[in-house]
């Protein structure tokens, strides 16, 4: 937990656009996030789909499921003032 590295993390995640944890919060599960926008681009959420890790790696979370959050995320905003 070398703050220089979770800066660093933080800013990958930010450029991206999405976040994975593989087994990081619980053993056996793996899961993917993306920030939800209000109407004004302002973040006040995020959209989550978990899995176990045996069922579905986390090398397999972004292929799976990204496209699927990002259309979800692009639907709300309008409706989130």
């Amino acid at each position: 937990t070398d703050p220089d590295e979770l800066i660093e993390e933080f800013r990958r995640v930010r450029a991206e656009g999405y976040a994975i944890i593989d087994q990081e919060l619980e053993i056996g599960l793996c899961s993917i996030a993306v920030p939800v926008e209000n109407d004004r681009g302002e973040t006040i959420a995020a959209l989550n789909i978990g899995a176990p890790a045996a069922i579905v790696p986390a090398a397999e979370m972004k292929e799976r499921y990204l496209k699927l959050l990002q259309e979800t995320k692009t639907a709300l905003r309008p409706l989130l003032r």
